[in-house]
């Protein structure tokens, strides 16, 4: 009778471990992911940047010419 009660907790103890494992890496996933689409929206983002501070630079640019 003994026995069959460590059995038990040993079953449990490996379904929690199993089950904290695949959270753990379910976790880790999901964070890979949002870090991808992060850095995309971030390029997208820079890119915008860089033509509009080329579109005041060129403005500038004509600008001062005019000056």
């Amino acid at each position: 009778m003994g026995d069959h009660i460590i059995i038990d907790y040993q079953l449990l103890l490996f379904l929690i471990f199993s089950l904290g494992s695949f959270v753990f890496v379910g976790f880790i996933v999901y964070m890979m992911v949002k870090a991808s689409q992060f850095l995309k929206r971030k390029a997208l983002n820079d890119k915008e940047v860089l033509q509009k501070m080329d579109e005041l630079i060129k403005l500038l640019q004509l600008s001062d010419k005019r000056v």
